[in-house]
């Protein structure tokens, strides 16, 4: 309603409105630490292509489209400032491999390597860190 009401005004300048809410967009998300960013990027795995994720349990099965991640990896893969230092392991058992690797890489933020696929089935992947040029973004007008 604010948005239609700035551009009906005779005065009302609607692209400043819209520079000033992207840039306190950009100020928020310059928040996020890269843990922050890494559950985003999951919440949307399941959200958005129905890839749950769960910690690694050596006593159940593996169910098919879910990721695991083990506990201990995620602690070693941050460090006290919550930044990513080393790839995460993930494992999936999957007929959707190429969505699943799509839908990963499409934020921009992480490449996926394939490690291996064991005797069953079950792929093993590693999720790397691109370096960001989206955290340096400046608005300028």
């Amino acid at each position: 309603k604010t948005m239609l009401s700035i551009g009906r005004s005779a005065t009302g300048n609607l692209e400043r409105k819209l520079w000033d809410v992207n840039r306190l967009n950009l100020e928020y998300r310059a928040k996020f630490s890269q843990v922050d960013e890494l559950y985003i990027m999951l919440t949307g795995l399941f959200e958005q292509h129905q890839f749950p994720t769960m910690l690694e349990n050596s006593e159940k099965d593996l169910e098919r489209d879910t990721l695991y991640m083990k506990e201990k990896g995620i602690e070693n893969g941050f460090d006290e400032d919550n930044n990513q230092i080393r790839p995460l392991a993930m494992t999936v058992k999957t007929e959707r491999l190429k969505a699943l690797i799509e839908a990963v890489q499409a934020s921009g933020i992480y490449r996926v390597e394939i490690d291996h696929v064991d005797e069953h089935e079950v792929i093993h992947l590693l999720l790397h860190r691109k370096e960001s040029p989206s955290r340096d973004l400046k608005v300028t007008y």
